[in-house]
């Protein structure tokens, strides 16, 4: 993503280091690239809202700094499994088998 390109100029560059030292670094430290934690990040954010919340499915692309719907299908599927309408419709079911009787 390109607005992902200009942070990290602005990070090494108040680092005093290059781009490519700072990936080659983060990478080494932390055994991930930037750009799977980065990605990590707005999955983990976009699981939380579909759980909690009633946002419209379409929404949730640019909320979470997604490109466009594509995107962030494809994403979500490879990290979670399923689909987000599906994770939301079985983290839906989940809370209701979680909740006391008469709740």
């Amino acid at each position: 993503h390109w607005r992902d390109i200009d942070q990290l100029m602005e990070v090494a560059e108040a680092m005093g280091i290059s781009v490519d030292y700072l990936r080659h670094v983060y990478r080494e430290n932390f055994g991930v690239t930037i750009y799977q934690a980065l990605t990590q990040l707005r999955i983990d954010h976009a699981c939380d809202l579909l759980r909690n919340s009633q946002l419209p499915l379409k929404a949730l692309p640019e909320i979470c700094g997604f490109a466009d719907v594509q995107q962030f299908s494809r994403r979500f599927k490879q990290i979670t499994g399923k689909a987000p309408g599906a994770y939301r419709k079985k983290s839906q079911v989940t809370s209701m088998k979680n909740q006391p009787a008469g709740a």
